[in-house]
């Protein structure tokens, strides 16, 4: 396979595993080819581990949950029951549950073959244990948005996770009971951040990067999905946070006004026309895209403008909004 590989007939996935160059290059003609060759390296790795799991990162990814990098992840990581390493080139092993132990682990189809990987839950509060905070709340909240787990499931695995009940138990004993001493783990707090900052009402990554920058920020808790109302009580739109004291924000996406030239300009004179009308109840709408997310130009106009709007004497009207749920706990 080396001699093959040194020929260009083969290309090296990991130590002893190979794939035929012309399949690679194959590969690479896909659109989705950056997602391929991701998938292709946890099999390699996975192949060449023996008994494993794909875990963190790399198992949110195989679970398509996104992640703060909006892009497949460099490292494979993998729990052993064997052994537990860290920082090995390519690659992160660690312990966790034995392949195939009740709903610890599940198995995922791929191009390459079934791979066992560690359930939605583990892989949630894995990242929360070994990421970003972003990395957690974003998977968390887009697997709660797509239904892939439950509220309800996500709750009760969290309070299992701090020692308040075993697996298993109802929602009502979980939340009335007493918390036991539970061994501190790495990264703990930073789960325990995340666990906080988790709702199920953000409906895209980029809304839970906002809330977390508006939480990094010292700003108080927004309310999601808020429906604005006019005096007649009829809904004029909704905005995807909304701070009582009149401040509106929503991420515009690129996906969002259509992909032609007619929808595009149908949808902004509708978003238009909704913006007048919500500005005429003395409510300020901030947008905020891509560029001024990045450039941190946006958080900063929201912080500005929270301000100078709670230092009015004045607020709108509980009766201009309704529905909705704070950001965070």
């Amino acid at each position: 396979m080396q001699r093959l590989a040194a020929r260009g007939e083969a290309v090296r996935l990991a130590p002893g595993v190979y794939i035929p160059a012309g399949q690679w290059r194959e590969f690479e003609q896909d659109p989705d080819a950056e997602a391929i060759k991701a998938r292709a390296r946890i099999a390699a790795e996975y192949i060449r581990s023996g008994p494993a799991v794909v875990a963190g990162k790399s198992a949110a990814f195989l679970h398509d949950l996104p992640l703060e990098k909006f892009e497949p992840p460099e490292t494979v990581e993998l729990a052993s029951p064997k052994r537990s390493l860290m920082g090995r080139t390519g690659r992160s092993e660690r312990h966790l549950a034995t392949p195939g132990q009740g709903q610890r682990a599940v198995l995922i189809p791929t191009e390459f073959g079934e791979i066992w990987t560690s359930g939605l839950l583990d892989t949630c509060h894995d990242l929360g244990l070994r990421h970003s905070l972003d990395d957690a709340v974003i998977a968390t909240e887009a697997a709660l948005h797509t239904k892939k787990i439950t509220w309800n499931a996500w709750r009760t695995w969290r309070a299992w996770q701090d020692g308040m009940c075993a697996p298993g138990a109802t929602l009502t004993a979980t939340l009335t009971a007493t918390p036991e001493t539970a061994p501190i783990r790495h990264g703990a707090q930073r789960a325990r951040t995340a666990a906080r900052l988790i709702t199920r009402f953000s409906e895209s990554p980029r809304e839970s990067q906002l809330k977390i920058r508006f939480w990094e920020h010292g700003l108080p808790a927004p309310f999601q999905q808020v429906n604005i109302l006019n005096e007649a009580g009829w809904t004029i739109g909704r905005v995807d946070m909304f701070f009582d004291v009149g401040l509106a924000v929503e991420y515009d996406g690129r996906e969002k006004y259509g992909s032609t030239a007619p929808a595009i300009e149908r949808a902004l004179l509708q978003e238009r026309q909704r913006e007048n009308d919500i500005q005429a109840r003395g409510i300020t709408l901030l947008r905020i895209t891509a560029e001024t997310y990045h450039s941190g130009h946006a958080i900063d106009q929201v912080s500005e403008h929270f301000h100078a709007l709670a230092a009015r004497p004045t607020r709108p009207p509980c009766t201009l909004w309704s529905g909705g749920a704070l950001a965070w706990s």
